[in-house]
């Protein structure tokens, strides 16, 4: 997969619309000056249902705008806390930290790492609640309790499931697929100089 940049922050995408694209192609088909990078994906089970693997996160979103939802979560069986969020939940990839999950205060996590990390929409002022990093040997099931907790799960930000509801469980672990990236270049260090340090902190 060969990520191109049509406009925005693209931090993943490798080359900028235009005339780079086409020297970049010619780079790949003609010199084999490039890497594949691999990236673990997300195998998202609901209520024992296995539905697509996705590459940067899982959102567990409330399906009514300013209704806040309670989830239990569990990290391989255990119990890790009870949550209030007016938005809702995000399990992300390494990949995927530096997108949706970075924008709600998540860390960035290198893609060399295997781990997952929880973070929080929208959690009420003044929560305790903070952003934790699960090791991909372990699974994490979300748990809608309470009632009128109609919810939606969306796979990398494209991918709706039909709307979860109280009582319902959404398990996610790491899948046996990969998904492969073409890399020119820049390294994931010199992107996030770039992309994130430059252009969202200054």
């Amino acid at each position: 997969m060969l990520g191109i940049n049509m406009g925005g922050l693209g931090f993943l995408t490798e080359v900028e619309i235009g005339g780079e694209v086409e020297k970049s192609i010619y780079r790949i088909i003609r010199g084999g000056d490039y890497r594949i990078e691999r990236a673990m994906k997300l195998k998202v089970t609901v209520n024992g249902i296995r539905t697509k693997d996705c590459t940067n996160e899982v959102v567990v979103h409330t399906r009514k705008v300013s209704k806040i939802r309670k989830f239990n979560i569990y990290v391989s069986g255990h119990f890790l806390d009870s949550v209030s969020a007016d938005g809702g939940v995000i399990v992300a990839t390494p990949i995927g930290s530096t997108s949706y999950s970075y924008s709600a205060g998540g860390p960035i996590l290198l893609p060399s790492l295997r781990a997952m990390v929880i973070s929080y929409l929208a959690p009420p002022f003044g929560s305790r609640i903070r952003p934790v990093v699960v090791p991909t040997e372990r699974s994490i099931r979300i748990r809608l309790v309470g009632r009128d907790q109609d919810s939606l799960v969306i796979l990398d930000g494209q991918e709706e499931i039909p709307p979860v509801h109280a009582g319902d469980d959404i398990e996610i672990s790491v899948s046996e697929n990969y998904a492969e990236f073409v890399t020119l270049e820049r390294s994931f260090y010199q992107r996030m100089r770039e992309k994130l340090i430059k252009y969202v902190v200054n």
